[in-house]
């Protein structure tokens, strides 16, 4: 069992309060994804769980290993939690080998001569690596070198790996390798991960479970589908995926909708206003928003402005009367014209 737990974490830089009491489970053989926006306080959380950070207060257990206790003054240096760590730079050591380079964490720790060659062998067979064991750094592009740094993490078998950032290093291309990659590897190995990182979209590529931080507090979690389909605020709908956002008059109310005022066109939404009567926002993904001609239900009128080809697709840019701008994509490019754009409203969120 490798369950890590984080209870009531405070960590303090100075008077400015980073993590405000953030407590945490993370599951035997989960993959879960810190998010969020800079210094929302995720990169803090992970380096408090290795111990390159203290907090003034809080717990911290790996299976039944405290790793630190404010009030038990137990605080494990890094290096005997045992855990994996890799992170945005990879550190490899310029003049050793990507054999050597691995074998480092095992030499340190005294294994015999034996079982570093085969521990070796075997990680870097399992990262695709076996046939680079001789090369230097130097000769590896930057996906290989991540591949490094994650056997260099995981041959001595932690119970917890942590990784910071593993994939801002590499182009968009390798990214998405790396990101079906790095999930096969930790869930063969049947690892426990936690993984920081900006970008949403690796985020719900690679974790079990998203936390979302924002001002050193976790936000929202759960399954990447639930955080992306049932924002429960303003600030995670936001935040996840591309959107639209308008501004507008509540008007009216009706089992569970609620109808905002864009300029002089209504839009139905689900009511997630708390009961608020004054203005509201509305926010749809992009995808979700139809584009057509004429009127109907749940439309709002409005001329296109420029369009982007994104490759298999295209995305539209409309005016609506009164300014409010829409995107909306569709996989045929548009005319110069006057659109009526269909926002469903169980994709509407007013807030």
């Amino acid at each position: 069992m490798a369950e890590l737990v984080a209870q009531d974490i405070h960590v303090r830089y100075g008077k400015n309060d980073v993590l405000k009491g953030v407590s945490a489970r993370f599951g035997d053989g989960e993959i879960v994804a810190l998010l969020g926006r800079s210094g929302s306080g995720k990169s803090t959380l992970l380096r408090a769980i290795a111990g390159l950070e203290t907090p003034v207060s809080g717990r911290i257990t790996v299976a039944d290993r405290v790793l630190f206790d404010s009030e038990a003054k137990v605080n494990l240096p890094p290096e005997a939690r045992e855990l994996g760590l890799v992170f945005q730079s990879y550190a490899l050591w310029p003049h050793k080998t990507v054999a050597a380079n691995v074998a480092y964490p095992l030499k340190l720790r005294k294994r015999p001569a034996a079982e570093i060659d085969q521990a070796v062998s075997e990680v870097l067979a399992g990262v695709g690596l076996e046939a680079y064991a001789a090369r230097y750094p130097s000769e590896l592009s930057g996906g290989q070198q991540q591949r490094v740094a994650l056997a260099r993490a995981l041959v001595y078998s932690p119970p917890l790996i942590l990784l910071d950032e593993p994939l801002s290093n590499l182009d968009a291309k390798l990214r998405e390798e790396a990101r079906l990659f790095i999930r096969e590897v930790i869930k063969t190995r049947k690892l426990t991960a936690v993984f920081v990182t900006h970008d949403q979209v690796e985020a719900m590529a690679i974790a079990d479970r998203i936390m979302l931080l924002d001002q050193g507090r976790i936000v929202q979690q759960g399954a990447p589908e639930a955080l992306y389909s049932q924002p429960e605020s303003l600030f995670v709908a936001d935040f996840m995926g591309v959107n639209n956002r308008v501004e507008g008059k509540i008007v009216a109310r009706g089992e569970g909708l609620v109808q905002i005022a864009v300029g002089d066109q209504r839009l139905w939404g689900v009511d997630k206003t708390d009961g608020r009567s004054d203005a509201g926002t509305g926010l749809v993904r992009v995808e979700q928003v139809g584009v057509g001609e004429g009127q109907g239900d749940n439309h709002i009128q409005a001329a296109l402005e420029t369009s982007l080809y994104l490759g298999g697709r295209w995305e539209h840019v409309f005016r609506a009367p009164g300014g409010a701008r829409v995107r909306a994509e569709t996989q045929r490019p548009l005319a110069p014209a006057a659109y009526a754009l269909h926002v469903p409203r169980e994709h509407l969120w007013v807030f």
